[in-house]
């Protein structure tokens, strides 16, 4: 579907906001460190499954107070209110595409 409505546009940078938050925050995802051929078999290696969030807090390049904002946001989130948001918008979201067609339709 091609979303180029003023309104859909509101929807869909609301709806990637929260689905960064949940991604960044609470879904682990496995970071490759290497890949290493054996005749016509690759071998991968990973570290073990860690949130981008994990993975900034444990880095040493980031300051303390930013680590600092970084807990105090995750303190505030809540990740099943995340997941009911976004199911709400992208239910909004379909609700602005079925107007769109009905309006095309009409017209």
């Amino acid at each position: 579907m091609r979303h180029d409505t003023p309104e859909e546009l509101q929807i869909l940078n609301r709806l990637y906001y929260y689905v960064c938050l949940r991604s960044n925050y609470f879904l682990p995802t496995m970071k490759l460190t290497s890949k290493q051929r054996i005749g016509s078999k690759v071998v991968k290696r990973y570290l073990l499954p860690e949130t981008p969030y994990q993975r900034l807090l444990g880095s040493v390049d980031l300051s303390g107070e930013a680590k600092q904002q970084l807990k105090r946001k995750y303190q505030e989130l809540n990740p099943a209110q995340l997941t009911r948001e976004i199911a709400r918008l992208q239910q909004a979201l379909w609700k602005a595409v079925q107007k769109k067609r009905k309006k095309k339709k009409a017209a």
